[in-house]
């Protein structure tokens, strides 16, 4: 196999086989001696309008835009007018008015203010300044008029019933409560409520069966169909949900009777404390 040469020094390229180089000190002498080469072929000339030095200039020759804009003015002006370059440069420049410069009197060019002027613009501001006095009292906001309200804090009662009953989700909390107020059921009545919301009702049933959540009422005799009805447990779960919803019972604000309230729950689970501190404040003695 042949030896690679390097590109600066001719050296045989020894444990840098991909590289054109034996080292990084001949790379950086072959890149420093391309770009003075580069350099050395630059052409320096002068700028077609403003007249100033410019090295490696673009086809246009101009040093900046704004000379640029002014030598395609210039060449416009000059196809137009038909005349010659030298004939352009004698020409007068165009005159720039001057800005107004404020003057006491009133403006450049402009007339002084006249006496009527000065007594006006003095009664202004002499003018006392108004100050707006707040009312001691705020004007009264538009209070409500809905008859039912019982939904408001419906997400909060849910956040509750979750945090403190670990084995239950929203699915079954909906579906003890469909149950409530059915007394004993059977498994047909089950699967009709749970259907929409999910499959495998019956590995739904047996899981809140275990869990200590419906207990059997009847068993299976004969031609009877068993039936179900909701443990104690549920019932008072249920019966503390619709309460709290109707104002007639408060949410816990114990750290001993609300998991939502432990330190080590997530930290956004105190934030309901407010809206728990507010809902109870609603509570009526019924």
């Amino acid at each position: 196999m042949e030896k690679k040469k390097c590109k600066f020094c001719d050296k045989d390229i020894i444990n840098r086989v991909n590289n054109k180089y034996c080292n990084r000190t001949c790379e950086d002498a072959n890149k420093k001696k391309v770009r003075e080469e580069k350099e050395s072929k630059r052409v320096k000339v002068d700028c077609k309008w403003c007249g100033k030095e410019v090295t490696n200039p673009r086809s246009t020759a101009y040093c900046n835009r704004t000379c640029s804009a002014q030598g395609f003015n210039r060449m416009l002006m000059m196809k137009s007018q038909g005349i010659s370059k030298e004939e352009y440069a004698l020409r007068e420049p165009p005159k720039i008015k001057p800005k107004p410069v404020k003057r006491k009197g009133g403006f450049a060019g402009k007339k002084p203010y006249t006496e009527r002027e000065k007594v006006l613009k003095k009664d202004i501001l002499e003018r006392p300044e108004k100050v707006h006095v707040r009312h001691s009292k705020p004007p009264k906001r538009k209070s409500s008029t809905v008859d039912f309200d019982f939904l408001k804090y419906n997400y909060i009662i849910f956040k509750w019933a979750l945090e403190n009953n670990p084995s239950l989700t929203r699915s079954y909390i909906n579906i003890l409560l469909f149950l409530y107020s059915e007394g004993a059921f059977s498994k047909t009545t089950f699967n009709i409520f749970w259907k929409p919301m999910g499959l495998r009702p019956t590995f739904r049933f047996n899981e809140l069966l275990k869990g200590g959540w419906i207990n059997i009422y009847r068993e299976k005799r004969g031609n009877l169909k068993p039936l179900y009805i909701l443990s104690t447990k549920a019932k008072h779960l249920c019966s503390s949900m619709h309460r709290t919803s109707m104002g007639y019972q408060k949410i816990s604000e114990n750290k001993k009777y609300n998991k939502m309230l432990d330190k080590d729950t997530p930290r956004n689970n105190t934030y309901y404390l407010e809206l728990i501190k507010k809902m109870n404040k609603k509570v009526t003695s019924k």
